[in-house]
């Protein structure tokens, strides 16, 4: 390969190799650099006060053309941000509804225990007393309570998790929208 064609659009002497190709690179596809006098970029020769005048409102006259695409792309970075935070809120909540769902599932279950050992005891006192008969209503109707309750809150676990899962697309969208700047 020669180096004219390892070399920037315009310098014929900077190779991709070289430490200053990104920058030097950067700013000639910006506009902010041209070769001068010839095709060569010439490093290593110093900067006459004309040239860094001219260099300098480039770079004054680049910023206050593109100051709209700086801004637009702070206030992405922001939102991004923004929706981190909520997807990170979002997550926080949904791992305490699970927790809380987890707690009544446990509680469901020792109820569930707790009425199958009061059935047996009971079924033998079925006999002696009525009253024992009296209490099952109540435990089927705190059962079914729970039962109620366990499925609210699995529906707003279904909710909160497709509320995350759009904020990731949310955010991978906003995200693939920053590259592209």
């Amino acid at each position: 390969m020669s180096v004219e064609t390892q070399a920037t659009n315009g310098f014929t002497d900077i190779t991709p190799g070289s430490w200053a190709w990104p920058y030097v690179e950067r700013l000639e596809s910006l506009g902010l650099l041209e070769p001068f006098p010839g095709p060569e970029f010439a490093g290593e020769q110093s900067v006459t006060r004309y040239e860094l005048a001219q260099s300098l409102y480039k770079m004054l006259e680049y910023m206050e053309n593109n100051s709209g695409r700086v801004t637009a792309r702070v206030e992405l970075q922001n939102y991004v941000l923004h929706f981190s935070e909520q997807v990170a809120d979002l997550q926080y909540r949904l791992s305490l509804l699970e927790a809380k769902s987890e707690l009544q599932q446990l509680e469901i279950d020792q109820l569930r225990s707790q009425i199958a050992q009061s059935e047996q005891t009971r079924l033998s006192e079925i006999i002696v007393s009525d009253a024992s008969l009296r209490e099952l209503p109540r435990y089927d109707q705190r059962i079914s309570e729970l039962e109620s309750a366990v499925s609210r809150l699995q529906q707003e676990v279904e909710a909160k998790s497709d509320q995350i899962n759009k904020l990731y697309i949310v955010i991978a969208l906003l995200g693939a929208t920053s590259i592209l700047k």
